[in-house]
C-alpha cells in the first residue's frame, strides 16, 4: 500500500515533520536517469528495532512530490523511534515532548553510557556464574577426595552419563493389507 502525496497530504506531512523538528540532512534524494527518484535514509543513531521494526532504508519514488513525502514520513518515523529509544523510562516528559524534541548530545551520551553499563553488568554476571560453577566443581572434588581418604576403596569414579533413550513411538493400528495380484 503506497501513499499518494497530493498537495493536501504533502502539506500535512510537511506540518508533521515540522512539528517533530525533523532533521532532513539525514536523508538523500537522488534523481534517477530513467526517471524517478531514490530516497536513501542514513542509519539510525541508536537501535530502533524495538520501536520501529521495519526501519526504512531506501525507497523509490516516481515523482518529486512522492520523494519528498517518503523522505519526510520516513525521517519522522526514524527520528521519533530514536527519541523513544533514548528517552524510554524518562520521568517528567510526556509523549509529545519525547517524540518532538530533538535529541541533545548529552542525552545521546547518557544513553551510550547506559548501554555500556548494561553490557558490563551482563559480562560481570556471566563471569560470576562461571566462577560459582568452578567453585562448585572444586568443592565437589575436595569432598570426593575427603570421602575417598576416609573410606579407601569405596569411592569410585563417576560413570559417564548415559544418553537419553530413544523415544518410544506409540503403536498405531493399521489396516491389514493383502498382497495385490500381479496382472
Amino acid at each position: 500500500m503506497s501513499i499518494i502525496f497530493d498537495p493536501i497530504t504533502l502539506n500535512q506531512v510537511r506540518a508533521d515533520a515540522d512539528a517533530h523538528n525533523v532533521d532532513v540532512s539525514r536523508c538523500k534524494i537522488k534523481a534517477l536517469a530513467e526517471g524517478g527518484y531514490t530516497v536513501a535514509f542514513d542509519a539510525p543513531i541508536v537501535d530502533v528495532s524495538r520501536y520501529l521494526p521495519e526501519c526504512p532504508t531506501q525507497h523509490h519514488a516516481r515523482s518529486a512530490a512522492e520523494a519528498e513525502g517518503l523522505m519526510l514520513t520516513g525521517l519522522t518515523k526514524i527520528q521519533r523511534a530514536e527519541r523513544q529509544a533514548i528517552r524510554a523510562g524518562c520521568v517528567g516528559r510526556d509523549a509529545m515532548r519525547i517524540n518532538r524534541e530533538p535529541i541533545t548530545s548529552a542525552e545521546l551520551e547518557q544513553h551510550k553510557r547506559h548501554l555500556a553499563e548494561l553490557a558490563l553488568q551482563r559480562k560481570i554476571a556471566a563471569e560470576l556464574k562461571e566462577a560459582v560453577e568452578l567453585r562448585e566443581r572444586e568443592v565437589e572434588r575436595a569432598e570426593a577426595a575427603d570421602l575417598s581418604q576416609r573410606y579407601p576403596g569405596t569411592v569410585t569414579k563417576a560413570r559417564k552419563q548415559k544418553s537419553a533413550p530413544a523415544p518410544v513411538l506409540p503403536t498405531v493400528q493399521t489396516k491389514p493389507t493383502t498382497p495385490r495380484s500381479i496382472v
